[in-house]
């Protein structure tokens, strides 16, 4: 069929026309002027139905919501109806290109920059700082001009001033958010009340606390708690006596033969003429007493039954951080003037079952927010190592304890349990089967590295420097913490060691030889299986929805299925080494923190679903076979609704000439997985 002429519409304006567009919501066709006045015709009779002047200079494009660009180096959003929502500007030079990016949801606009700024639409907001495109973008000699999104080939295309074209490639595996901070990171956690907050310990002893706006989900707002030397001096040490009157009561105990006045002269010996080469000696003395004190936030996690964040420093303290009590009474016995008044008054608009009606109010209601609009201040200082502390686990009253209680470890090798309720070291690990009371309250012959807790057999286990994962059986008595079996058979130090509650239950660990292991969570507690993680392994979580592993291997994320352990997804963004990884089931998303400082926050991965075959060999959809090709995806590109997840990232490339082959993918009773000899991003 050809192409029919229906109207000509005469002199639309007196100055020359420099953008068409296109309204579908409405049916209608937009112009744009030099002097930049915008109208808008009906599609059909080309009827003219508005003007608009909302533009100072030349109108360069059009983008339905509808989005402007001019000359007046701003952009504009429309509402369908023609009605301005948000006016976009502060830019260095005229806006010379605007695109849509739907995957995730974002407007890139050139503005004489060599890089796009980055808006939510429906905010407004400026979201360039927490996406991870332009972050590491040096400045370059050109400027973007020409803005332009393809959605077959999910690519973002730009021209420069000096003739270039400038690609980027959606990555569905790529970083959603990243969130630069001043200072190297070596620890997260995060609470799962409502609003999710995020927690991160970094290496100048800060705690910083991270919250996503309401306004869209890239933006988060931080506070920072940060603990100075005048404050710490006030703050209670537990632990210190607690442990001395322990080991002296021990000591008692263990060598009653010897007189009671010995034992005080040694002790004072020992510690005034300790050997320069004792192992054990306090590497890192105490913050107050040094003014460069060595803060590091080595572990953070957070206490739900008692809104408590618990950091384990490299000053050799664990601090405990709680709600601040005074200023969550204050808050919550603010009430407006004449409340009740006014509910009396309004009461037949209120619906039946509103909080509002004094018969429907509940206690403790909103106390979450109350609290977090409070803050945290410092409750206690635990002192009762004598070195870095690397390692914390809680174990609460649902495990049948009578307080909530925590264990830390460290470089001292020590093992303490506290009690966090009360505020007090309850007890020590105690090697009772040892002669030497030097080395009774070693739990290992390396540094503690890292631990974790078996809620299904009611043990820990510890990862050591000696090669040596260590497992016990937990009790509050420190005696009583013996020794149920070791893991051998990593040829380097073993950084971290997770309990894997899916399935049967297994132990995962992964060391600096570049391997993760998987041990039977029970008898002989066997290696099962060894994978290679291309690199020392610094940290691993388990995704608590599917069981898969998420291995922070140097700058790298590999996520490895459960069932057949294959590499299945592969996160790359970070530009140092990966200190810690969390997973946020609520949102089934990864958080990692590095050495580069930044925060970045993943989708994370789905297990692909079963196809389902018919008995016959086919489909069930047609009568066609299923072949090896058939309905085959990339999978660093899967659309956005099949993942169920947030927006990846962008990547950057430039045309040069060079084809980019398309990576051979196969398919399986199990779904779809890249290669074997490929990574997927």
């Amino acid at each position: 069929m050809a192409m029919e002429k229906m109207y000509t519409i005469r002199d639309t304006h007196t100055r020359s026309i420099t953008a068409i567009g296109y309204n579908p919501g409405r049916r209608e066709i937009l112009i744009g002027c030099e002097d930049g006045v915008i109208k808008t015709y009906e599609a059909e009779g080309g009827k003219l139905v508005m003007v608009i002047t909302e533009h100072k200079g030349w109108v360069t494009d059009f983008l339905y919501w509808i989005l402007t660009g001019s000359f007046d180096k701003s952009v504009k959003i429309w509402s369908v109806d023609g009605k301005p929502v948000h006016k976009l500007d502060n830019f260095l030079s005229t806006v010379s290109g605007i695109c849509y990016v739907p995957r995730n949801k974002t407007v890139w606009v050139a503005g004489g920059t060599s890089y796009a700024s980055l808006f939510d639409p429906k905010s407004g907001d400026n979201v360039s700082d927490f996406i991870g495109t332009f972050q590491q973008q040096e400045e370059e000699k050109y400027q973007l001009q020409m803005l332009k999104y393809f959605g077959e080939l999910n690519e973002v295309v730009a021209s420069t001033s000096r003739r270039h074209l400038v690609v980027w490639k959606y990555n569905s595996s790529g970083c959603i958010t990243a969130l630069k901070c001043r200072s190297s990171l070596e620890s997260l956690c995060y609470t799962k009340k409502v609003p999710i907050l995020l927690f991160s310990g970094d290496n100048e002893g800060v705690i910083i606390k991270w919250e996503r706006m309401q306004s869209n989900h890239f933006m988060y707002s931080k506070e920072m708690y940060q603990l100075s030397d005048s404050k710490l001096r006030k703050q209670r040490k537990a632990g210190s006596k607690a442990r001395e009157l322990m080991l002296e009561q021990q000591m008692s105990q263990s060598l009653p033969s010897r007189p009671a006045t010995a034992r005080p002269e040694t002790r004072s010996s020992n510690r005034s003429v300790q050997s320069h080469y004792a192992f054990n000696k306090p590497s890192i003395p105490p913050v107050s007493t040094h003014n460069h004190a060595n803060t590091t936030i080595l572990k953070i996690i957070f206490v739900e039954s008692l809104d408590f964040i618990i950091a384990a420093s490299e000053d050799s303290n664990v601090y405990v951080w709680g709600f601040d009590d005074d200023a969550v009474k204050a808050l919550q016995h603010m009430k407006p003037q004449d409340l009740q008044k006014l509910i009396s008054k309004y009461s037949i608009l209120l619906d039946s079952d509103s909080d509002l009606l004094p018969q429907n109010a509940k206690q403790g209601d909103g106390d979450s927010v109350t609290n977090r609009v409070a803050g945290f201040v410092c409750k206690h200082v635990f002192a009762g190592h004598n070195s870095c502390v690397t390692s914390l686990v809680v174990i609460g009253r649902d495990q049948g304890l009578n307080s909530t209680d925590v264990l830390s470890a460290g470089w001292d090798r020590r093992i303490c349990l506290w009690d966090l309720e009360a505020g007090d070291l309850h007890d020590t690990f105690r090697n009772t089967g040892s002669t030497n009371l030097e080395n009774m309250e070693l739990a290992c012959d390396g540094v503690i590295m890292d631990m974790d807790y078996s809620v299904k057999y009611n043990e820990f286990a510890y990862a050591s420097s000696d090669k040596m994962v260590y497992i016990r059986k937990f009790n509050t008595n420190g005696a009583k913490m013996t020794l149920v079996n070791t893991l051998q058979g990593h040829e380097g130090e073993i950084t971290c060691v997770r309990w894997n509650p899916h399935g049967k239950g297994s132990w995962v660990t992964g060391s600096e030889d570049s391997t993760i292991r998987i041990w039977a969570g029970h008898g002989l507690n066997e290696c099962e299986t060894v994978l290679s993680a291309q690199g020392g392994v610094c940290c691993l979580c388990i995704d608590m929805q599917n069981g898969a592993l998420v291995v922070g291997a140097q700058k790298y994320i590999r996520v490895y299925d459960p069932e057949s352990y294959r590499l299945a997804q592969t996160n790359e963004g970070h530009t140092d080494a990966i200190r810690s990884i969390i997973h946020i089931p609520e949102r089934n998303q990864y958080v990692s923190c590095s050495w580069d400082k930044t925060i970045r926050v993943w989708n994370g991965w789905k297990m692909p679903k079963r196809k389902r075959q018919s008995k016959d060999g086919k489909n069930g959809k047609g009568n066609e076979p299923k072949t090896s090709t058939s309905a085959v995806k990339k999978v660093g590109f899967v659309d956005q609704e099949d993942t169920g997840g947030e927006r990846g990232d962008m990547e950057n490339s430039k045309m040069e000439g060079e084809d980019n082959p398309d990576s051979e993918v196969f398919t399986d009773t199990d779904g779809e997985y890249a290669s074997p000899g490929e990574e997927t991003e």
